[in-house]
Formats: C-alpha cells, sequence, structure tokens
C-alpha cells in the first residue's frame, strides 16, 4: 500500500477513537449530571420533611415554655444535618446558604436552651425555680422558626422550579433514545 493511503487509515483510525471517547465522556457526565439532580431533589425532599418538624418541635417548645413545662432539645436534628452535609454540594448555593443558616439558628437555640435552663437527662431542659426570664429563650427560638420557615420556602421554590424543567429534560432523554446510533 502506498504511504498515503496508510497515513490517511491511520488518520481515520484516530479521529474515530476520539469521537467513541467524546462520546463516552458525554454519556458518563450526562449520567453524573442526572444523578447529581436525583440526589439534589431527594436531599431537598428529605430536609424540607426535617424542617417542617423542626418548625413544629419549636412552636411546640415556645408553648411549652410559655406554660412553664420543661422544654426538648433540637441537639439530634443537627446530628442528623451533619451527617447530611456531604450532599449539600448537590443543590444550588441560595439552597445551602438557608439551609446552613436555619441549623446554624437550631443549634445556637440549643445552646441557649443549654446556657439558661437546667439539663433534666439529655435531651430535656427544665426551667429553673424561681424569678425567670424567658425573653432570650424566646427571641432564639423564634429566630430559629423564621430561618426554618426562609428554607422552608427556599426549598419549596427549588422544587417548583425543578418540576418547570423537568419536562425539557424529559424530552432530551426522549430525543437521545431515538436518536440513531
Amino acid at each position: 500500500m502506498e504511504t498515503s493511503i496508510l497515513i490517511a487509515l491511520s488518520l481515520a483510525h484516530i479521529v474515530l477513537g476520539a469521537s467513541v471517547a467524546y462520546l463516552n465522556i458525554t454519556a458518563a457526565n450526562d449520567r453524573l449530571r442526572a444523578a447529581a439532580r436525583r440526589d439534589g431533589a431527594q436531599l431537598r425532599v428529605a430536609l424540607r420533611a426535617e424542617m417542617a418538624s423542626l418548625l413544629e418541635f419549636c412552636t411546640n417548645n415556645l408553648t411549652r415554655l410559655a406554660g412553664g413545662r420543661n422544654v426538648l432539645s433540637s441537639r439530634a436534628s443537627v446530628f442528623i444535618y451533619r451527617g447530611n452535609v456531604a450532599r449539600l454540594i448537590t443543590m444550588e448555593p441560595h439552597e445551602i446558604a438557608v439551609i446552613v443558616a436555619a441549623y446554624s439558628r437550631i443549634d445556637y437555640l440549643d445552646h441557649v436552651l443549654a446556657a439558661s435552663m437546667t439539663p433534666v437527662g439529655v435531651m430535656i431542659y427544665k426551667p429553673p425555680a424561681g424569678a425567670f426570664a424567658t425573653e432570650e429563650i424566646e427571641e432564639a427560638m423564634n429566630v430559629a422558626r423564621r430561618a426554618l420557615q426562609d428554607a422552608i420556602a427556599t426549598l419549596d421554590r427549588a422544587d417548583a422550579e425543578r418540576r418547570e424543567e423537568a419536562p425539557r429534560f424529559r424530552l432530551l432523554r426522549q430525543a437521545k433514545k431515538l436518536a440513531p446510533r
């Protein structure tokens, strides 16, 4: 064979190999993006449910505090959040900011409870006997509740935006499946 034909065949082989490598990398990236989107959506749903529960928890604690009864600690939910911190990278920066702010307010609230009240067991705080100023605790609870409400609203908006985007992604996936190979 002539040298020019061998060079042409070699170049064709290189182009074909590069094309296949590009397609494989693109497909792998698409799968990773889809997995990250799915993981972010699942985390968003879980955090939203947990924050709604924490909001109810704070409201109940305000009622308990107003009645002079023992107040429950929210420390356990902060530990659950810290266990999921690495998964926050699947979310948008503005979502991460409100989630971290809400949990930092819950953590601060628990520190205020520990400093202002007497611990009874591991997760319960008892108001001290006699005069008891609850303003600081109530303020910390209200700040935590507002942070939780903001986070829940942000997560709800993010879910609504994702639902609007979903049909477009679904159409792209269907088009890729139908494309000739």
